[in-house]
């Protein structure tokens, strides 16, 4: 989806024709077999599914959401006090 190629429109139309399944878009295909394979990852998901957000709205899913870093909030991580105890031990 970040660059607008033949060759990104034929992998995606690919992927609309073969991959996808009413639960989401199945991981992959294996060219030998000429067949897809049929697992379903949330990871593979939501790489397509942020992919799509891009193709829809021109930003990064972080960016469009106001996602900020850990580093910009002023927040500060504490230790449960159990897990501080073992650490001092």
């Amino acid at each position: 989806m970040l660059y607008n190629t033949a060759y990104t429109r034929q992998l995606f139309d690919f992927v609309q024709a073969n991959l996808k399944s009413k639960d989401g878009w199945y991981n992959g295909f294996y060219e030998s077999l000429r067949q897809p394979n049929k697992t379903l990852t949330a990871n593979n998901n939501g790489v397509i599914l942020e992919s799509l957000l891009y193709k829809e709205v021109g930003q990064p899913l972080t960016v469009w959401a106001r996602v900020r870093s850990q580093k910009s909030t002023k927040r500060a991580i504490r230790i449960p006090q159990v897990t501080a105890k073992i650490l001092r031990h």
